[in-house]
């Protein structure tokens, strides 16, 4: 006799996932603040260890010099 599944899963993947989805959802939200915060850190260390003369400044001279990956690159 076949048992069933307490939860209505239609396959492994969905019970992977259901069974993981702390998991998941915790990694999700690390990556998140990670790709969302580093900039601003990056920004903020680069205003103390060299000379600017305004926010504004160090980040266009941050994307001029280095593009994007400069905000992802520290100082």
């Amino acid at each position: 006799e076949r048992k069933v599944h307490p939860l209505p899963f239609h396959s492994i993947y969905q019970e992977i996932l259901w069974a993981n989805r702390t998991i998941i959802a915790a990694s999700a939200a690390a990556i998140v603040g990670v790709v969302s915060g580093y900039p601003f850190d990056s920004i903020k260390t680069r205003l103390q260890t060299q000379n600017y003369d305004s926010i504004s400044s160090c980040i266009k001279r941050t994307y001029k010099d280095e593009g994007i990956r400069g905000f992802f690159r520290g100082s």
